[in-house]
């Protein structure tokens, strides 16, 4: 186990200087000040040193609102989204109700150059009217607390004047039926609280455990809104989603508006800081698809045209790749298109389709999707592709509708072998003939790699094998075990370095003793008991002195001999190293038994 462990450090190491020599191999230490550093570690530098000073604040949005109105809580931390954990519960009077909404991230800029700025969303909803306020909390962030100021909430009666209207998000389901797997556009508006302070949205997402958000192509447009009972200006982008199972789903959108600042916002607290909000729940009522599918279907949801196949190269001669290019046109999930199979006959050997490589985005701009197969000719003549079954699902008309792929006519030339191997090599290609090809009448020659045809799990070395990944986990399990171990006892790592330190002293005062050094005799029992009682004390054990080692000495010991022994072994240091004075071999080695006594007492005490 010991060896597994070691090796696995070793490996650690090896990883780590792989790291660490880019980094050193950009200049030498001591042209340090004159080796320019990339632009990339300058920037992580500063970010780290942004990163130093965490900040954060809150803020109602907005801080004026009526009974039962839903009020955004926003709170904003200076630091990644990884390294911070705001608070489970904000503690609030118990007139309002507090529920937690979504969260993410920008990356800003400030003196110290970019700094991470992640944002909360919780909703606020107050059952009476007042003025309420949620206390400064702390929350924590980069491994520190991290204050935020306490933020107030004025309640008006339900339909009193004065209350504060703030841009709101809202998601529009748009009319009609909808199926899993089916991309449904939905289009999300930010409302305009009527002061044209909005200037466009970013980050636009959506959110929910029933979907898939996909991609949108499209622009921000502008159009008229109801907004409590007025009209005001709305900027509208649309968001794609897939939903993955029946019923009704709740859908929220997100996304950062840019707009301009107001009095006592985040806006002014953060440069260049736009906020996040957060739609209120919509729903979207989802059901199976129909049962009855045509042959050929593989999810294709909306409304589809097929293109003319196109076959490349024509002519083309028997045995010899062609490739069969199809493309399907229309509006729905084509980024997430399945090409069908093609069927094989005898005339052709398929190969599995090739999708199209361009990026889901792409094709849903261009509303089109290419796809690819490889036929091969068995004959020369003039032959018909095979018919491919396709189809897709109508979501307006409720019905499956057949796409199926039309057969092309293609000419096809003899091989220039003058025969055409068939796909299956143990046959002839025509009755009554042999396959003549290139390389025919040379003989196979047999190449063996296994030295046993017996399966490897029949082996009785495999179980064997299967233990190896279980011992790896179970050293890195017992290696991270007493790791922790340690970090919470420093006091065992500590005592174990005392008895190493110890033993290794002791060996050298005897071999002092026996060689009549009285200086080393000295150096090495003082230094004895400087690994023996620096655990006690949590220091270096060259920084104490004698003082030290009689503060520390256990009640067991006698005081006026071992305080007598101990002056007398400091002092003898301090001569031979200052003065340079040798004591007296005589005087001091004939307190070897009683530092022995001493040394064993407190060797005891590091177990």
């Amino acid at each position: 186990m010991k060896t597994r462990v070691y090796n696995v450090f070793a490996v650690a190491t090896l990883l780590w200087l792989a790291g660490d020599l880019p980094l050193r191999a950009q200049g030498p230490p001591g042209n340090a000040a004159n080796t320019p550093l990339d632009p990339i570690i300058s920037q992580l530098v500063r970010m780290g040193a942004a990163e130093g000073g965490v900040t954060a604040d809150a803020e109602f949005d907005s801080p004026v609102v009526t009974v039962g109105q839903p009020v955004i809580f926003r709170l904003v931390v200076t630091a990644s989204p990884e390294s911070t954990a705001p608070p489970e519960k904000l503690v609030a009077p118990p007139e309002l109700e507090i529920r937690a909404g979504g969260s993410g991230h920008t990356i800003g800029f400030n003196n110290l150059g970019m700094q991470f700025r992640t944002t909360f969303i919780y909703w606020v909803t107050a059952r009476t009217a007042g003025t309420f306020t949620i206390p400064a909390f702390t929350l924590s962030a980069n491994s520190r607390a991290v204050p935020v100021p306490a933020k107030t909430l004025t309640v008006l009666p339900a339909g009193a004047a004065g209350a504060v209207r703030a841009p709101r998000v809202q998601v529009e389901v748009p009319a009609g039926k909808f199926y899993i797997g089916q991309k449904i556009s939905v289009p999300v508006a930010a409302l305009d609280p009527g002061d044209n302070s909005i200037y466009g949205l970013g980050s636009l997402k959506g959110e929910g455990d029933d979907f898939i958000c996909d991609s949108s192509p499209g622009g921000q447009r502008r159009a008229m809104r109801d907004y409590d009972g007025q009209q005001v200006s709305a900027l509208i982008d649309n968001i794609a989603v897939v939903p993955v199972r029946e019923g009704d789903l709740k859908l929220v959108a997100q996304a950062m508006v840019v707009r301009r600042p107001g009095p006592g916002s985040l806006q002014n607290t953060f440069t260049g800081y736009q906020p996040l909000y957060e739609s209120l729940p919509a729903v979207v009522h989802v059901q199976h698809l129909p049962k009855g599918a045509l042959p050929g279907f593989t999810g294709l949801i909306g409304r589809f045209t097929v293109m003319q196949p196109v076959a490349a190269p024509q002519p083309v001669r028997a045995g010899d790749p062609m490739d069969l290019t199809v493309t399907v046109a229309g509006e729905g999930n084509l980024g997430r298109l399945v090409p069908p199979k093609c069927p094989e006959g005898p005339d052709w050997q398929a190969f599995p389709p090739v999708p199209d490589k361009t990026p889901a985005i792409l094709i849903e701009q261009q509303r089109s999707n290419i796809f690819r197969y490889t036929l091969i000719p068995q004959r020369a003549g003039l032959l018909s592709t095979p018919s491919i079954p396709f189809c897709y699902f109508d979501p307006d008309r409720g019905v499956y509708v057949d796409l199926t792929i039309p057969a092309i006519n293609v000419q096809v030339m003899p091989p220039v072998a003058g025969m055409v191997q068939s796909a299956d090599t143990n046959l002839p290609a025509a009755a009554g003939q042999e396959l003549q090809t290139p390389l025919a009448g040379l003989s196979a020659r047999p190449v063996h790699f296994a030295g046993s045809l017996r399966p490897w799990q029949q082996r009785a070395g495999f179980w064997g094998a299967q233990l190896v990944p279980a011992l790896v986990l179970a050293g890195l399990w017992y290696w991270d075990k007493r790791r922790r171990y340690l970090a919470a006892h420093p006091e065992v790592v500590r005592k174990a370095q005392a008895r190493r330190g110890l033993r290794r002293q002791r060996q050298l005062m005897r071999s002092a003793a026996g060689n009549r050094d009285a200086v080393a005799f000295a150096r090495a029992g003082v230094n004895a008991l400087r690994e023996a009682c620096a655990p006690e004390t949590a220091a270096n054990p060259a920084a104490l002195v004698g003082g030290d080692i009689l503060a520390v000495l256990p009640a067991e010991v006698v005081r006026p001999a071992a305080d007598v022994l101990v002056g007398t072994l400091f002092a003898a240091v301090e001569r031979a190293n200052l003065r340079n004075e040798p004591p007296s071999a005589e005087a001091l080695l004939a307190a070897q038994p009683e530092l022995e006594a001493l040394l064993e007492i407190l060797g005891r005490r590091l177990w």
